[in-house]
C-alpha cells in the first residue's frame, strides 16, 4: 500500500497487488479445504488451523492481531445477529463485526473439532493455540504463507495476511453497493476517509460505466 500526501494529509492508496482478485480468492479457499479434509482423515491438526483462518480472515476482515487475540466466546451467533466481537482492536476500541449465516457453521464445525481434539472450548479460551498456549500474530502469518503456497498463490514480498483483509474489504464495498459507513463499521476504520482507499480498486468497473455512458 502506498502512502501519499495532499493538502498536509496522509491518504492511503490501495495497490491492487496486495489482495486477491476473485479467481484467487476462491482458489485460496478451496486449497484450504481440501486440506483440511484430508487432515481430518489422518489425525494432522496444522492443516484444520489453517483452513480456519483463511475462512476467518475472509469472513470477517479482521486485522491479523484481532484473529490472534479472539477467544472462542468472541463468536457471538444467535439467529440472524451474529457476530464476532474485538475485544481490542486498533486504539484498544471494542467492535462487533456482523458475519454470514454461512460463516456460523464453519465456525461451528472448527469448535466441534477443537473439542474432538481435547482442546479448551471455554469462551475465554484462545481460538488459535498449540500446546494449549496462543499463537502469535508471527506463527498465524506462517500458517498463512503455508496455506498460500500450498493454493499455488505468489504475492508480492512482505505482503502477508493482511492482504485477506483487503480482500473482505474490497468484495464488501462492492456488495454493499459501495456502503463507506458500513464497510468503515465492519473493519473498525475511524473514518470513512480510509475506507475510501478502496474506492479506487473498481477503476475497471468505472471504465465500464463510463463506456456506457451516452450508449
Amino acid at each position: 500500500m502506498a502512502l501519499i500526501k495532499k493538502q498536509g494529509q496522509a491518504l492511503w492508496l490501495l495497490d491492487t497487488s496486495k489482495f486477491l482478485n476473485e479467481a484467487e480468492l476462491h482458489r485460496l479457499t478451496r486449497i484450504a479445504g481440501k486440506e483440511k479434509d484430508k487432515a481430518l482423515s489422518t489425525g494432522r491438526k496444522t492443516p484444520v488451523k489453517d483452513w480456519f483462518l483463511v475462512c476467518v480472515a475472509t469472513e470477517t476482515g479482521l486485522r491479523v492481531q484481532e484473529i490472534a487475540d479472539l477467544c472462542c466466546g468472541d463468536f457471538q451467533m444467535n439467529n440472524g445477529h451474529s457476530a464476532v466481537l474485538v475485544r481490542k482492536g486498533k486504539g484498544g476500541k471494542k467492535r462487533l463485526v456482523h458475519i454470514r449465516a454461512a460463516f456460523c457453521a464453519t465456525v461451528q464445525e472448527f469448535i466441534n473439532w477443537k473439542r474432538s481434539q481435547h482442546e479448551s472450548v471455554e469462551p475465554d479460551a484462545p481460538v488459535f493455540c498449540v500446546n494449549g498456549r496462543r499463537m502469535s500474530k508471527r506463527a498465524l502469518q506462517k500458517s498463512y504463507k503455508r496455506i498460500l503456497a500450498k493454493a499455488g498463490i505468489s504475492q508480492a514480498r512482505g505482503v502477508g495476511i493482511h492482504s485477506l483483509r483487503h480482500t473482505y474489504a474490497s468484495f464488501l464495498l462492492k456488495a454493499s453497493k459501495f456502503n463507506l459507513r458500513l464497510v468503515q463499521r465492519q473493519l473498525g476504520h475511524e473514518s470513512t476517509k480510509t475506507t475510501e482507499a478502496y474506492t479506487h480498486v473498481f477503476d475497471q468497473d468505472m471504465e465500464k460505466a463510463l463506456g456506457r455512458l451516452f450508449a
